[in-house]
C-alpha cells in the first residue's frame, strides 16, 4: 500500500528518478515536531504537497466502531503536536473503507470540526492508479443505491 501512495505522488509530481523521488517523498523517516523535541515517523511524507500520508490496513481495529475509532485517533493523534500546517491522509484499504464507511465519515468530520488536525480519509481509485476521498465513494454509493434498475 505504501509502494501504491509513492508510486501515486511520484506520478502526480512527474518525478523521473529515483533522486527525484527520494527528494521529494520520504518513507518512513523520522520527522521532527515543530513544538516537541519528540520525533515521529510517518509511513509516508509529501514534501511538495506537504501531506503525511498513514496507510491503515484495520486488520486489528476490525472487531467493532469503537476500537476502530479509538485506533484511528491516536493514529491521528500523534500529529496533534505538529502545527506546520501539513494535511494528514489515513489511506485505507477499499474493502475497509467501504465496511467502516460511516465510521470513517464520523471521524474526518469531528476532526475538521475540532480544527485538531486537517485530516482526509482516502482509499484507492484502482481505475486512475490513484486515491480518492472516502466522501466521494460515499456519494457514489448513495447514487448507485438510488438509481432504480
Amino acid at each position: 500500500m505504501k509502494c501504491y501512495v509513492v508510486r501515486y505522488l511520484s506520478e502526480k509530481y512527474q518525478l523521473k528518478n529515483i533522486t527525484e523521488i527520494e527528494e521529494a517523498i520520504f518513507t518512513e523517516k523520522p520527522q521532527d515536531s515543530s513544538f516537541s523535541a519528540e520525533h515521529f515517523i510517518p509511513d509516508v511524507f509529501d514534501k511538495k504537497g506537504n501531506g503525511y500520508y498513514e496507510i491503515e490496513t484495520l486488520f486489528a481495529g476490525d472487531r467493532n466502531g469503537r476500537e476502530l475509532i479509538a485506533h484511528l485517533s491516536e493514529t491521528i493523534a500523534k500529529y496533534r503536536s505538529n502545527r506546520d500546517s501539513a494535511r494528514v491522509y489515513i489511506v485505507i484499504d477499499n474493502v475497509a473503507a467501504i465496511r467502516h464507511m460511516s465510521d470513517l465519515l464520523w471521524l474526518e468530520e469531528a476532526f475538521r470540526d475540532q480544527q485538531i488536525v486537517p485530516v482526509g480519509f482516502l482509499t484507492f481509485d484502482i481505475t486512475s492508479k490513484g486515491l480518492i476521498p472516502i466522501q466521494e465513494v460515499n456519494q457514489m454509493l448513495q447514487k448507485i443505491m438510488h438509481e432504480k434498475p
